[in-house]
């Protein structure tokens, strides 16, 4: 990443300053993941004086002069810098032991130290105190490796704590392996999706809305939020689960990694979920929904579940979706895929049927109930259904797929000589040119819940 950082400082003084000494760190600095291209710096007026050097940790430091007059001064500093994954390639595994870590830094008079040590002393403003001791302790069991317990790995903190409220056990270290890039230090959403659907829950992507938010808390369900705590040209992602909300206060509630508790102001809050992209997701188990739920929303949701092969978990959904919102053909488009994948034909076209009253252009209803009923052994019914698919699809994606459906089943006809088979379809029978169900009827089945 390439950056241009301009630093400018002025004073405009009440009255004339005959005698200045100043201390400036505006250099950036050079190492092996941050290259500096170039730097400029003006000062004006123009120091009488001026000294470089490096300070104790390597950074550069300018010390400078005025020894005339003046009643204002203007500092100006221009860098280009490249910077890199400061810990690209990381093994976690083969960092070495915090306790390790921690003896080096111990001060033993006459003994030689690093410099480092000084950071690791107490002092009135950073006083060690038990309260911190207590709180590392669970995360640091002797001889674990440093890098292992990185408060960076946020996403699987926030991510386990939804899903031990959804009922699922799960520790933060369990999920690091799945849902942790060393590369990229951090998580990435889908990384964190496809954790919880591997465990059986049902990731639902709230609207970017902060009412959305308030109901689901209002359900006493918890929200993983994506934040972004740098700048929108330096990002520094973060992954939180808001708990609460104070309206009293203006204030909200996180579990912050492994922090238990974290209150930040509504708007600071706010502030960083938009500069996430206000990405935020409740965990449902099957068959439950949001607060507020949108059912393409929670259709799309259900999907995943089925893309991750967790075709019962899937079907329950897509079913509890058909009883709450039995007029919208894309839910029973869904149970009808969901049957067509198990193996269920039968489900599959009785799904299909009741879509088909719903929205009869709709040609993916169509194509999809000419499939069922061909594999279903009726290839004369199948046609009909296919050609009106056909049809509808014309100059649209389907088309294509429309038209690959009819060929075969306009094939798997001339095979039979035109001759319609019973159609049998797990285990239920129909006669000849019988729909397997009515359009009208309307029953559903779902799992018991």
């Amino acid at each position: 990443m390439l950056l241009e950082i301009v630093h400018q400082t002025r004073y405009d003084y009440a009255a004339p300053v005959s005698l200045a000494h100043h201390l400036a760190h505006l250099q950036p600095l050079e190492d092996a993941h941050q290259q500096l291209l170039s730097f400029d710096l003006d000062i004006d007026p123009a120091p009488a004086q001026r000294r470089d050097s490096r300070d104790a940790m390597g950074n550069a430091q300018l010390h400078f002069s005025l020894l005339l007059p003046h009643a204002r001064l203007r500092v100006r500093a221009s860098s280009r810098v490249r910077v890199q994954a400061r810990f690209a390639g990381l093994q976690p595994a083969l960092s070495p032991a915090w306790d390790a870590v921690a003896s080096s830094l111990r001060y033993v008079a006459r003994a030689p130290f690093l410099p480092e040590v000084e950071f690791a002393m107490p002092s009135p403003y950073v006083p060690r105190l038990e309260e911190l001791r207590d709180y590392a302790a669970p995360s640091l069991p002797p001889g674990r490796p440093l890098a292992e317990a990185s408060p960076q790995r946020h996403g699987p903190a926030a991510l386990a704590t939804v899903l031990v409220s959804s009922g699922v056990p799960t520790a933060p270290d369990d999920l690091v392996p799945e849902s942790y890039l060393p590369g990229r230090e951090g998580s990435l959403q889908v990384e964190l999706l496809a954790a919880a659907r591997r465990r059986g829950r049902l990731p639902y992507v709230l609207p970017p809305e902060p009412g959305a938010l308030a109901a689901e808390l209002a359900a006493g369900r918890p929200v993983l939020v994506l934040q972004n705590l740098g700048i929108d040209a330096y990002p520094r992602w973060h992954y939180a689960v808001l708990v609460g909300l104070d309206a009293g206060r203006d204030e909200a509630i996180l579990r912050s990694g492994r922090r238990q508790r974290e209150v930040m102001s509504w708007a600071r809050f706010d502030d960083s979920w938009r500069r996430g992209g206000r990405w935020a997701v409740v965990v449902l188990r099957p068959g439950d929904f949001p607060a507020d739920p949108e059912p393409l929303r929670f259709l799309e949701a259900t999907a995943g579940l089925e893309a991750a092969g967790l075709l019962d978990e899937a079907a329950v959904s897509y079913a509890a979706a058909v009883l709450r919102w039995p007029d919208e053909p894309l839910a029973h488009l869904g149970l009808g895929n969901n049957a067509y994948l198990r193996g269920d034909l039968a489900e599959a076209a009785r799904s299909y049927r009741r879509g088909v009253s719903l929205a009869p252009d709709d040609p993916a209803l169509r194509n999809n109930l000419a499939q069922a009923l061909l594999d279903g052994g009726c290839p004369l019914q199948a046609e009909a259904e296919a050609r009106t698919a056909v049809a509808l699809a014309g100059g649209t994606p389907l088309e294509g797929d429309a038209n690959e459906t009819l060929a075969g089943i306009v094939a798997a006809a001339q095979r039979t000589n035109g001759a319609d088979s019973p159609c049998v379809i797990a285990g239920g029978g129909n006669a000849p040119g019988q729909p397997l169900s009515s359009p009208d009827d309307r029953e559903a089945r779902t799992a018991d819940r």
